[in-house]
């Protein structure tokens, strides 16, 4: 696995795109570009157009669109359908903790958040519990969170649903036992940071292909990088490159000739 880490305009994205160029040229499409928006991608798939290498669309993809391809099946439960379940669930429990705080119209979402939150940090309900039993928490109200949390997964899990962090730890197993097994690299680029099961789907992802993840040199993305790190990345450390501007003087008679040169230009 490769990371690169480098200040915006120090090269990280022209590097992997320099290596998608390369596998294209040799009529290799054995790999996915992963990249954060749709916008991006279809940015990077315009840029090479321009350059007449013909990529499928399949192989710029956002994480989404990554994780759809693994699990063609799975759906995750949006935001506001997370907060109906919790909803539902607290309203049949009258969980003892937050008795005083049931009529509160934010409090459904607020749980939604937090269980969110557990669930994107690689924990599931049960080991919500094994903390509990380890006594990292104490008190009635994670107790009742974590009643509340479990009910709640077996609702998604009856309504054929998983929370979005579930579906990409779920994607990350599928990838491990080879559902991504006829591409041969991957390149994660663009992001700021990556989340604890996003950095688990890219460790077992590399332990079947070629890995490439650029991140920014920033305090966000330490704990990504250093989970990578762990997981045998090497590191590519990239400085800024300050571009020079070209500088070109070109008289005009009047105003209307510069502005036209102007546009001229903007369309060359």
């Amino acid at each position: 696995m490769k990371l690169i880490i480098g200040p915006p305009g120090s090269g990280k994205t022209t590097q992997v795109l320099d290596a998608v160029r390369a596998r294209l040229s040799r009529g290799d499409d054995r790999f996915r570009l992963v990249v954060p928006t749709s916008t991006m991608a279809g940015h990077s798939r315009n840029l090479l157009a321009r350059e007449g290498l013909i990529v499928r669309p399949s192989r710029i993809v956002t994480l989404a669109g990554l994780i759809s391809e693994v699990l063609p099946e799975a759906q995750a439960a949006g935001e506001t359908e997370l907060t109906l379940i919790v909803e539902e669930v607290i309203e049949r429990l009258k969980p003892r903790s937050f008795a005083a705080a049931m009529d509160t119209p934010g409090l459904a979402a607020a749980i939604a958040g937090a269980l969110l939150e557990l669930a994107g940090g690689g924990g599931g309900a049960d080991q919500w519990q094994a903390l509990g039993s380890m006594r990292v928490w104490t008190s009635p109200a994670m107790a009742d969170l974590g009643r509340i949390y479990s009910e709640v997964e077996s609702e998604l899990k009856r309504r054929r649903l998983m929370t979005s962090p579930g579906l990409v730890s779920a994607a990350a197993s599928a990838i491990g036992e080879g559902a991504l097994d006829g591409c041969g690299a991957l390149y994660f680029d663009g992001f700021f940071t990556l989340s604890p099961v996003e950095a688990s789907l890219i460790r077992a992802a590399a332990r079947r292909m070629d890995v490439s993840v650029t991140l920014p040199e920033w305090p966000g993305a330490a704990e990504a990088r250093q989970s990578l790190l762990a997981a045998g990345a090497v590191e590519q450390r990239l400085a800024a490159v300050r571009a020079v501007p070209k500088i070109e003087i070109a008289p005009a008679a009047t105003n209307h000739r510069e502005a036209g040169e102007i546009a001229r230009r903007i369309l060359a």
